[in-house]
């Protein structure tokens, strides 16, 4: 504005005078209110009520019509229906959390506010956390229609009674720690490429390449982000066999979760590319300190990995115990390979 107006607007009182105010909420404030503001949008969105109940259509698919031996109609409990939906939903959630995150992530960018957004006192933390925590109601959603779809099927079949902790077992403690990865995960995508297509395009690697492992036979539970026929269920004993390396495999990826938020919260583009600016933080020493800066958050899944990675080489299907098998079949098989067996003539 001009000197003139200028020097009028301070003679009216600047903002008190249209009895506006400028102030920062702190991050609990700014997050409740992004939060509620991208609630607001996802619940105008077309793709959830399109999307959502295919999801739940096929959580109940792929559990009603299940068959036991022979053909004969399976008798389902809450653990069976707990586990026999979460790939289902893991696979699906994380589709749709991802298209999701990113165009939360760009809305402000795509209706031209993203100068007014950018600039108001709110933290960076705030709006990412305050999109990515709506992103997460959508799991939450989708979690809650299949827990109604799984009571429906236990009360057509009358014989089993409703048991709430598998569920809570198998989509609280350990799918969410999944969807909160891939969304912290997605976020970081999208801040350090600005661009929707560049993130679809490593969301869509990395997805292919889970299932690539999955279908190849080399998943382990050091790469088994999803949990995807990790956790079988048991109605006499909870994870027993598996349960240490079940809490350092969600450990694992919460640790993750919390380095790609942090690393999210420092690329954030509040500003605009400024060339001299980013030649001036690629000289070693504001690298160095970015680095120390983050090591605390590299400590936690650098813990975690070691230890999972530990105990992956060292079971029954590791390399430990493969080298131990081609050694043993080296003395004990080969060696007498080329030796007729003895006979009885």
């Amino acid at each position: 504005p001009s000197s003139a107006a200028s020097d009028v607007y301070k003679r009216q009182g600047g903002l008190a005078a249209l009895q506006m105010s400028q102030t920062g909420g702190g991050l609990p404030g700014d997050t409740w209110n992004i939060l509620r503001y991208e609630l607001k949008e996802l619940r105008h969105s077309p793709s959830l009520y399109l999307f959502v109940p295919f999801i739940i259509i096929e959580v109940i698919g792929t559990s009603f019509f299940k068959e036991g031996a022979f053909g004969t109609p399976l008798l389902h409990t809450s653990g069976s229906l707990a586990e026999g939906a979460m790939t289902v939903l893991a696979i699906l959630g994380c589709l749709l959390m991802m298209f999701f995150t990113v165009e939360s992530q760009m809305r402000e960018r795509i209706k031209k506010l993203a100068p007014i957004f950018y600039s108001t006192p709110a933290k960076s933390l705030a709006m990412l956390f305050g999109k990515s925590l709506a992103n997460t109601a959508v799991c939450m959603v989708i979690m809650g229609a299949a827990l109604v779809s799984s009571l429906i099927i236990l009360l057509i079949q009358g014989v089993v009674t409703f048991d709430i902790f598998p569920f809570t077992a198998y989509w609280l403690f350990l799918l969410m720690p999944t969807f909160i990865l891939w969304g912290a995960f997605i976020t970081f995508a999208i801040v350090l490429t600005r661009n929707r297509f560049s993130t679809y395009g490593i969301a869509a690697a990395v997805l292919i390449g889970t299932l690539y492992l999955n279908l190849s036979g080399n998943m382990t539970w050091f790469s088994n982000w999803m949990l995807t026929g990790a956790a079988p269920w048991s109605d006499i004993s909870v994870f027993e066999m598996d349960r240490s390396v079940l809490w350092l495999n969600r450990l694992f990826a919460l640790s993750l979760a919390v380095l790609f938020a942090y690393l999210a919260t420092k690329f954030y583009w509040r500003r605009g590319f400024d060339s001299i600016q980013i030649a001036s933080r690629l000289k070693p020493k504001p690298i160095l300190g970015f680095l120390l800066r983050a090591l605390p958050f590299l400590v936690l899944p650098l813990v975690f990995g070691s230890l999972l990675w530990s105990q992956v080489n060292s079971g029954y299907q590791g390399e430990a115990t493969r080298d131990l098998e081609k050694k043993y079949w080296r003395q004990n098989v080969a060696t007498w390979g080329d030796i007729d067996p003895p006979s009885v003539s």
